[in-house]
């Protein structure tokens, strides 16, 4: 490890690449050596094993959290280290890190995608004075001016986050839709989603959502995920519409938002249609037993569940034994037992049904996730049959959000599929179609 030190004082790299190799072998609980090694690295360009390296030695050794801020000034490099230090449960350098990419590079979106929802009261103040200074600097960025009314509106200080939001979204039109943008300047019109992707989370949402929003006739809201009629309906109407673009009236330009949190968060289909008793809903229905494992490595990935997935699955197996109804799925599952989540968000009957006893058949497109991806482009003329605009291609059809695991064991796969079957039967029965899910 000295010899390491010594060489890379010299300039000779490669020869301390070697050492640092050499001391890991002879002690592989070094952190110290984890480290260095990987700071040698970055300096030969070898990023990704040298973020590997980092991470060993974090969980080695927790206490050099500090030493990451004599690398070099390296925006993706300080996002790859954020995620890292959020994975092992450090939030307060997690945020560092991205905070420092915004300041090497104020259009980072990575770093505000990360920070939007994860800031910490105590650092509000700075975030906000560092995403004031990346919209001197890049004024025809958005996403600092919707990060910008997040952290405003953590402070309580809605009319000016408010405005935030209304300037994201005119910089979003005026890039994308320039004569439109002209017209706004002189329109004080407040528009309302004409649609919604109401749900489910692992289903595809990010790639509809994409698909939809690349028609000459859509303009999204400034963010795809708002949350509003989920977690954030304490902000207030206004505060929810200030993040969809003025439409002036005589333009043929819908506009909507995609949150998948919807369907399945309780109370929020009453919310839609008390505001929006008319708006279109689309959601997306995948196979239950995929969409689940889904989610659980999602979950790991993002380092906010440490069980495995035999014990994380087989344990709510078990508790959700005997759910018949949606009352009970209202209140003890989905109230008193928030660690379940991964089944019970793929029960999809009991949501559906709450749904469509509110909205009419005609308001709700139900798509099968597996038939979206085998047909996309016969699905997404559908989809805009259902939303009554015109025939659009897309050039491609890029997959968004696509996880990477290793396949569960067969005996496992075959426990869930039998627990969803009959819940998958009464979803059939319901809507009179068949899925054929296994």
């Amino acid at each position: 490890h000295n010899l390491g030190e010594a060489l890379v004082k010299q300039g000779q790299l490669d020869e301390a690449i070697a050492s640092y190799r050499r001391a890991i072998e002879l002690n592989p609980t070094s952190a110290w050596s984890h480290y260095n090694l990987g700071e040698v690295l970055v300096k030969q360009g070898q990023v990704e094993e040298a973020l590997i390296l980092f991470r060993q030695a974090i969980e080695l050794n927790p206490n050099l959290v500090l030493a990451y801020r004599n690398l070099p000034a390296n925006h993706s490099l300080l996002y790859q280290l954020g995620c890292i230090f959020l994975q092992q449960g450090q939030t307060n350098e997690a945020v560092t890190c991205f905070l420092r990419a915004i300041q090497i590079k104020p259009d980072f979106t990575k770093s505000y995608l990360s920070l939007r929802y994860m800031l910490p009261l105590n650092r509000l103040d700075e975030a906000i004075a560092c995403y004031r200074k990346a919209i001197e600097l890049q004024p025809d960025f958005a996403w600092a001016d919707i990060c910008l009314g997040y952290a405003l509106t953590r402070q309580g200080k809605h009319d000016e986050a408010i405005r935030c939001f209304q300037s994201a979204s005119y910089k979003q039109t005026r890039i994308s839709y320039p004569s439109l943008a002209e017209k706004q300047s002189n329109s004080n019109l407040i528009s309302k989603p004409n649609f919604i992707i109401c749900g489910v989370a692992k289903c595809g949402t990010t790639s509809l959502s994409k698909y939809i929003f690349e028609h000459p006739h859509v303009i999204p809201a400034i963010q795809k995920e708002i949350h509003f009629f989920s977690y954030e309906y304490s902000q207030g109407l206004d505060w929810y519409l200030a993040q969809f673009p003025s439409i002036p009236e005589g333009e043929s330009f819908l506009t909507g938002e995609a949150s998948p949190t919807y369907l399945t968060y309780i109370g929020a289909e009453k919310r839609i249609f008390d505001h929006f008793p008319k708006v279109k809903l689309i959601c997306l229905l995948r196979n239950p037993v995929d969409r689940t494992i889904s989610e659980y490595y999602h979950r790991r990935q993002e380092g906010t569940e440490n069980r495995s997935v035999e014990k994380a699955i087989l344990s709510e197996i078990e508790a959700l034994k005997g759910i018949e109804d949606s009352p009970v799925m209202d209140t003890e599952i989905a109230i008193n037992r928030q660690e379940i989540r991964y089944l019970k968000h793929s029960m999809y009957f009991y949501f559906i049904k709450k749904w469509m006893e509110r909205f009419s058949s005609e308001q709700l497109l139900i798509v099968k996730s597996e038939d979206f991806y085998a047909n996309t482009a016969l699905i997404m003329q559908q989809v805009f049959d259902f939303l009554e605009i015109p025939s659009y291609q897309a050039a491609e059809y890029k997959k968004y959000m696509v996880g990477s695991y290793k396949p569960i064991s067969d005996n496992l796969r075959r426990q869930i599929s039998e627990f969803f079957l009959p819940h998958n039967q009464k979803l059939e029965n319901y809507l009179g179609r068949k899925f054929k899910w296994k």
